[in-house]
């Protein structure tokens, strides 16, 4: 799992009022990668006797999660890119489910005709458990490759130019 942070302090002249913050990360976040910006959400806070919002869009882009994070009350602005983590997937496909139905189908079968719940339980067990090793070592064979095309400078140089292209707007 590799990761970029990066912080960068936004000037005084910049509005960060209750309506222009979303807007701002919204912005830096569409430039980082697209449809990031739609995912700009308030962060409730409280510290000690502290209270605040930051203002958050994450999602995930070329493999990695992304996260920025704007925190007004200091000015911050932060960065953080993630390899470690992978897309939630959507809905499951059809032929996963007709895959499980037929596996037990065939447990079933076997072992009524063995007359055995340890031939059926082994019937069912086994190939769902080499389904799962199976789906384990491409899982770590995906975050292998997306590692090692991870590239930590370009990550750096995305989110300065989105926030040197989002500042040189905004001024």
């Amino acid at each position: 799992m590799k990761e970029v942070r990066e912080h960068f302090v936004l000037p005084v002249d910049i509005d960060l009022s209750e309506g222009a913050s979303p807007d701002l990360v919204a912005v830096v976040a569409s430039r980082l990668a697209p449809g990031l910006g739609r995912s700009v959400g308030p962060i409730h806070w409280k510290t000690g006797e502290d209270t605040g919002v930051d203002w958050t869009a994450e999602g995930f882009a070329d493999g990695a999660f992304v996260v920025v994070c704007l925190r007004p009350s200091s000015r911050d602005l932060s960065f953080l890119v993630r390899t470690g983590f992978t897309p939630p997937s959507g809905q499951t496909p059809k032929w996963v489910v007709l895959l499980l139905l037929s596996i037990l189908g065939v447990a079933i079968t076997v072992g009524a005709m063995k007359r055995s719940l340890g031939w059926a339980l082994l019937t069912l067990i086994a190939p769902l458990a080499l389904w799962m090793g199976a789906d384990v070592t491409l899982q770590a064979l995906r975050s292998r490759r997306i590692d090692a095309t991870f590239d930590s400078h370009a990550w750096r140089r995305r989110f300065a130019d989105a926030v040197a292209t989002t500042l040189n707007s905004a001024g």
